[in-house]
């Protein structure tokens, strides 16, 4: 059996729309969660919690994301895109290109590629080392695979490329100004994981519409299915 003093290293957040804040079992079920963990937090409506998870403290919580995103067998690969080899990339990619990078049940990070032809590939992209510091800027396509400059060739996530129906190349010389013109303005979005995200910055880029495939993934998965998984595991 695991000791309380290892389980009190835990920080536990329950969501749950359905649950009826009177009903006696729910509490039973909040205090013995309580008896094992130190910080319990319990959130009935989804962009509550999701607002509380972008600005905890204790950041580490999101490396336990893909995890969770594995049990629920939820993957964020964006729909219409196809994998593209680093090797290749500087050939495949152009002016305009919506990029996302990451691997089978993990978030993905998209950003737009500026400019192809340089060694390092321009990317411009919504990102921060700390998501309530994330802002517009720019980076080369080795560190955006990565993840940030100190993990490059150490974190190995796939490159994909989206495809848009009715593409043309004034649509995509539209995208890299675009994205150009949000850079001279790089703190002007605040970062929201479910609104305002590196993929609905892209996808605005792009089409002009906010809008992140991940967060509706997140948003439509129904939670009766957690609470089914909760009980097997």
């Amino acid at each position: 059996m695991v000791s309380n003093r290892i389980l009190q290293n835990f920080y536990i957040i329950c969501l749950d729309s359905n649950t009826n804040q009177k009903d006696y079992t729910h509490h039973d079920k909040l205090k013995q969660l309580q008896n094992i963990a130190n910080i319990v937090d319990t959130f009935h409506d989804v962009d509550n919690c999701i607002d509380f998870v972008t600005d905890i403290k204790h950041e580490k919580i999101m490396k336990f994301l893909p995890i969770i995103f594995r049990i629920l067998n939820i993957d964020f690969q964006p729909e219409n895109s196809e994998h593209i080899d680093m090797d290749v990339a500087q050939s495949r990619l152009y002016p305009g290109a919506h990029i996302a990078t990451g691997n089978p049940h993990d978030y993905f990070h998209h950003g737009i590629v500026i400019d192809p032809t340089t060694d390092e590939i321009l990317i411009v992209h919504f990102w921060g080392h700390k998501k309530r510091e994330a802002h517009i800027q720019t980076t080369d396509l080795s560190t955006f695979v990565s993840g940030s400059s100190h993990r490059v060739a150490s974190k190995n996530r796939q490159l994909y490329l989206v495809h848009y129906e009715n593409d043309t190349f004034e649509k995509q010389q539209e995208t890299c100004q675009h994205a150009k013109e949000m850079l001279e303005k790089p703190y002007s979005c605040k970062f929201h994981l479910l609104r305002l995200n590196c993929e609905s910055f892209a996808r605005f880029c792009r089409t002009g519409e906010w809008k992140s495939e991940q967060a509706i993934a997140l948003k439509s998965f129904p939670l009766k299915n957690i609470r089914n998984i909760c009980k097997k595991n």
